[in-house]
């Protein structure tokens, strides 16, 4: 016969052999690993500045893009107060919710009597026609109709202000909508340091050397300026150029003038990526010999705009508060 105290021990190691079982089971049970913090995700998107063909191609001194060229570019549109729409600067997509440009494009007084952005055009090529379409092998082939998204409150650069110098020229507008990525409308890479390219493309709608603007959208190539001959020229003239600047151009009849404003001077890596390096913000004059058009610079202000897009994102995308009465 077993003795009471025999039979518990007996007891409590079987139940500690159970325990140990299902312990080992729930162990061996694979854990979903949690979601990454909002603060590791990044605002950007994942594929970019890829473009679907370029083909041997006017802003000023430029040649005429193919319907598919620089998906990115947008234009801005305002709203005065009477309720009339008038088109002011260019800008260009970085990610489905935002729109970069220059912050003078939003706070100069000249833009005053225009009256506030309320939405951006995506997907145009020329401005005269709707849809836009071209000959491709002897068939006509036709683009999608644009897209028109109303935007939040522009996002301007903290220290930028309305004095002539144009330093930290740089704004984001956050998309009420995401865009709609096609073949033309698609954001262009950012930059996150500054390249050894020589050879950088401008985009636009801008005034050309025959007439106030262009209809079609046109590009052109420049070259980077150095800072040497850079700084010292605009210096004579009151400006002073710093860190956070780009110069390119200074090829008679070659340059971004005024609707070009806000968009992107781009570089071109490998065969079909594309790089926003700086974003248009001024320079001397239209086209003039040996006087370089001056650019905010986009690897610079990277912490400041990944900054802006997180904390708007993360506003969007949080459950609204539902008050209780």
């Amino acid at each position: 016969m077993i003795s009471l105290s025999i039979f518990l021990t007996i007891l409590c190691a079987a139940l500690g052999d159970t325990t140990q079982a299902r312990i080992s089971t729930t162990t061996e049970v694979p854990l979903t690993p949690p979601p990454p913090a909002f603060s590791q995700i990044s605002p950007f998107p994942e594929q970019c500045g890829n473009q679907s063909i370029t083909l041997p191609s006017r802003i000023l001194g430029g040649n005429e893009v193919s319907l598919t060229e620089f998906p990115w570019m947008a234009r801005l549109r305002h709203r005065s107060a009477s309720g009339f729409y008038t088109f002011g600067c260019a800008g260009f997509l970085i990610s489905e919710y935002f729109v970069m440009t220059a912050a003078h494009c939003i706070a100069s007084k000249t833009l005053t009597t225009l009256g506030p952005i309320v939405e951006v055009q995506l997907g145009e090529h020329n401005t005269e026609t709707n849809p836009d379409c071209e000959k491709r092998n002897g068939n006509q082939w036709c683009a999608d109709f644009p897209q028109f998204i109303k935007i939040g409150k522009p996002k301007m650069h903290p220290e930028y202000s309305d004095n002539n110098q144009y330093h930290n020229d740089i704004a984001l507008l956050p998309l009420k909508e995401p865009a709609e990525f096609t073949e033309f409308v698609y954001p262009i890479c950012l930059a996150t340091e500054l390249s050894q390219e020589n050879e950088m493309w401008l985009a636009g709608w801008g005034r050309t050397e025959t007439g106030p603007s262009s209809p079609i959208k046109l590009k052109v190539l420049v070259r980077r300026a150095t800072k040497n001959y850079c700084v010292p020229l605009y210096r004579n003239i009151g400006r002073r150029i710093l860190y956070s600047q780009i110069c390119a151009g200074g090829e008679p009849g070659v340059d971004s003038c005024a609707g070009d404003s806000g968009g992107p001077l781009m570089i071109q890596v490998g065969l079909n990526t594309w790089y926003a390096e700086g974003v248009v913000s001024f320079g001397y004059g239209c086209g003039i010999k040996d006087w370089p058009a001056v650019y905010t610079s986009i690897p610079y202000h990277i912490p400041w705009i990944t900054k802006t897009m997180k904390h708007y994102l993360k506003r969007k995308l949080e459950p609204r508060q539902v008050t209780l009465y």
